[in-house]
């Protein structure tokens, strides 16, 4: 009998993208305020906080949102490797080899320490594939057929090397920036130094509506291909 229930990573994510989305919102409707309003104490802490931002950002909303751009890209990739490592659990042959010292395995308690160790390193490394190998090393492990996440793979591509540019690079385009984004096969929009801050409405809705397509495909075709009696619902 199919068992229909939402379940694993993929849960995770959804509060994730519903707090990102929440959020946005709540962050327009306080601009508002703010405009409306302009001798209200929030529009005199929205003054004093775009004086410290400059010129980077075009104003407060843009720069709140820059950090739930960042939190939100750093949420599916969590989805990724929790979702990997859900099935090398259920079948760690799907990593083939993993070496151990012999320490190691006299320090284990058991085998399932064992895997998940194995489980850590196997995400490391995959963390830091090129773009191209990235999708092809998580379609393998997950066993789903790579046409199904191709059409969205390139935006998040362009999303996880934007975000490494706030983190890493003050939001200024960079060699390894335009780099990522010739690999996944397409041509950098930004030129060296240009601010990469994501300010604009529709950009940030063709990556958030991409990226939970991922979300979504991806958890369909695992439970499909490893829990075939789990119904998985797009709730």
């Amino acid at each position: 009998m199919s068992k229909a229930i939402p379940t694993g990573p993929y849960v995770t994510f959804l509060k994730e993208h519903s707090g990102f989305t929440a959020a946005r919102l709540y962050l327009i409707e306080v601009a508002k305020f703010s405009i409306s309003e302009p001798e209200s104490e929030i529009n005199k802490a929205n003054e004093v906080l775009m004086k410290v931002l400059g010129n980077d950002y075009k104003n407060s909303r843009n720069y709140f949102t820059s950090r739930l751009f960042i939190t939100y890209i750093a949420g599916f990739e969590i989805f990724l490797q929790e979702t990997v490592a859900m099935v090398i659990k259920k079948n760690p042959k799907r990593i083939g080899s993993i070496k151990f010292s012999m320490t190691d395995i006299l320090d284990s308690v058991n085998t399932d320490q064992l895997i998940e160790r194995a489980i850590q390193e196997y995400l490391n490394t995959l963390m830091y594939k090129r773009p191209s190998e990235y999708l092809s090393e998580i379609c393998d492990v997950l066993g789903i057929n790579k046409a199904t996440v191709e059409c969205n793979w390139e935006i998040f591509i362009e999303a996880k090397a934007r975000r490494d540019l706030g983190v890493h690079n003050a939001w200024k385009c960079n060699d390894i920036y335009i780099r990522k984004i010739k690999d996944s096969g397409k041509n950098s929009s930004l030129t060296l130094g240009e601010n990469a801050v994501p300010q604009d409405d529709d950009y940030l809705k063709s990556v958030v509506k991409a990226i939970y397509s991922l979300s979504q495909d991806i958890s369909r075709e695992v439970y499909k291909k490893h829990w075939p009696s789990v119904t998985f619902l797009n709730k």
